[in-house]
């Protein structure tokens, strides 16, 4: 119906099964009342609009007015995410698949003027959502998600997450919290998530694909806050943990990380980043009253030969700062490997571990099958394959010794200096019928109190030999300590001599610089 003249007039539609499509979007059936009046300023009203889509229905109303039209819509209604998603793509979900609903859905957008409808600005959404039965995969990655529920509440460019279940394999997990500019700008992301159980094994076979732009990002920032009361990773049951989890950029960091198992309690931070044509992991970290032989069960052995969970046992503490680096492929490029450690071990036991009876020519092979060390503190390092150990004293129940020197983890190959004393080894002489005199002959020709031996060769078939080198180095050092000593008590014994006697004589120390512990004093009258 209309009326008016040709400058001012009024229409009056009132459409009934009307159908169009719109942006790929098909409606089947419009329905609405619709006043038009055109005036010095146009003006639209749309009252009780009803859209059936091929999947649901939106209902509500509707206007447009002032000079630079403002489009203002309110409805509320729900459809298939298919036509949601050609409505409003979004390139980064692949084949999203569900049903979303809403209420109070307010939706407003200026245009530049009636005779050109150019948009100015964004549009601005506002209203509730809810997801369900949500299903859809990440682009440019092997991630899907089987199911997705949602509870959201948009405000302007901000969107509230009142509850997300996720679920992706046999995971799941519930997030909270906000996404602000998740409309115009760059989204910053913030979340709380909590799951009962997270199976961490399927997530190491997330893949994503490398970008050609070296320079991509996630296109958005997110900080989330972790709280999983069990983790399965392998063999490793770890429960409450706990941490934050972001980004800078395309690195990923995580803060203050921490979860109990094994006995005792990791902590630490962590960062991986994107480093030429590959990547690094960094991490500080550090443990408490963790179980040596829970820890080996949990991480099978860490790959070394001859070493299980029957072999060690005791309680550890130790802190560390490890990196690593992987290739494309994210291989370990292990000469890059390096890793600092400073531990301690309480109530350790070492049993029937097979390297150990090398040492049998010098200690029972019953007091090598299980050694007992109460208390063990020092530290080590791994640079690329090798284990770097320094001068660390091993008190236990065989016998006390020292030991440094190195362990190839990649082949195997060994070279360890052990230190033990005459004195212990002499103790323990009683109790077996070791012939030890061509070691210790050797040993006790320079008065040398210790013995040095150089355990070698490969751990599956390790070789022992004294370590001369070693005698000669301390033999060096002890007999330079005790001229200094010599010289400072003839010094100050013939200044005494001077004020009290009047003989007055003159004394030369000769000290030959060998390895010899012979020397010759000769007093000059």
């Amino acid at each position: 119906r209309w009326k008016g003249t040709y400058e001012k007039w009024a229409l009056y539609l009132q459409p009934i099964g009307s159908a169009f499509s719109y942006k790929g979007i098909t409606i089947s059936d419009c329905r609405a009342s619709v006043v038009i009046l055109w005036e010095d300023v146009p003006s639209i009203n749309i009252e009780n609009i009803t859209l059936k889509t091929t999947t649901g229905e939106l209902r509500g109303s509707a206007s447009m007015d002032s000079k630079k039209p403002l489009l203002s819509a309110n409805l509320e209604g729900g459809s298939n995410l298919s036509e949601l998603f050609a409505f409003v793509d979004i390139e980064t979900l692949i084949n999203p698949m569900g049903f979303w609903s809403g209420t109070a859905l307010s939706i407003a957008q200026r245009f530049n003027s009636w005779d050109e409808f150019e948009p100015i600005g964004q549009t601005v959404f506002e209203g509730n959502l809810q997801l369900k039965e949500v299903s859809f995969g990440i682009s440019e990655s092997n991630i899907n998600f089987e199911n997705l529920e949602a509870e959201l509440t948009v405000r302007g460019d901000d969107i509230r997450v009142d509850r997300c279940f996720v679920q992706s394999g046999p995971n799941n997990a519930v997030a909270t919290g906000a996404i602000i500019d998740a409309i115009n700008g760059r989204p910053q992301v913030a979340l709380r998530l909590e799951s009962p159980t997270i199976d961490a094994d399927p997530l190491l076979f997330w893949e994503f694909e490398d970008s050609e732009d070296e320079n991509d990002d996630f296109g958005f920032d997110f900080e989330v806050d972790v709280l999983i009361d069990n983790l399965n990773l392998g063999k490793f049951d770890g429960q409450g943990l706990r941490g934050t989890i972001y980004n800078r950029g395309t690195n990923l960091l995580g803060r203050e990380m921490r979860i109990d198992g094994c006995g005792g309690t990791f902590r630490g931070n962590w960062a991986l980043a994107e480093e030429g044509s590959g990547s690094s992991f960094w991490s500080s970290a550090s443990c408490t009253t963790i179980e040596m032989d829970e820890l080996l069960k949990s991480f099978d052995s860490f790959d070394i030969e001859d070493l299980d969970e029957s072999n060690l046992k005791g309680t550890v503490n130790a802190t560390a700062e490890m990196t690593f680096h992987f290739d494309r492929d994210w291989d370990v490029i292990s000469q890059l490997t390096s890793i600092d450690v400073q531990a301690e071990v309480n109530n350790g036991s070492l049993q029937n571990y097979v390297p150990l009876q090398e040492l049998s020519t010098f200690v029972d092979r019953d007091e090598l099958s299980h050694i007992d060390f109460p208390y063990l503190k020092g530290p080590f390092q791994i640079r690329g394959d090798t284990l770097i150990i320094p001068e660390t004293r091993v008190d236990n129940s065989a016998i006390n010794l020292w030991v440094n020197g190195w362990q190839n983890l990649e082949t195997d190959d060994i070279e360890y200096s052990i230190r033990i004393g005459l004195k212990d080894l002499a103790l323990r002489g009683k109790n077996s019928n070791r012939d030890l005199g061509d070691w210790v002959a050797e040993a006790e020709t320079e008065n040398q109190p210790y013995m040095r031996l150089i355990v070698g060769c490969n751990l599956e078939d390790p070789c022992i030999r004294l370590d001369r080198r070693q005698i000669r180095t301390s033999l060096k050092s002890t007999i330079k300590q005790e001229k200094e000593d010599l010289k400072t008590l003839f010094k100050r014994d013939e200044e005494d001599e001077r004020q009290n006697d009047r003989n007055k004589g003159s004394f030369e120390l000769l000290w030959p610089e060998s390895d010899s512990l012979s020397h010759s004093i000769l007093y000059l009258k």
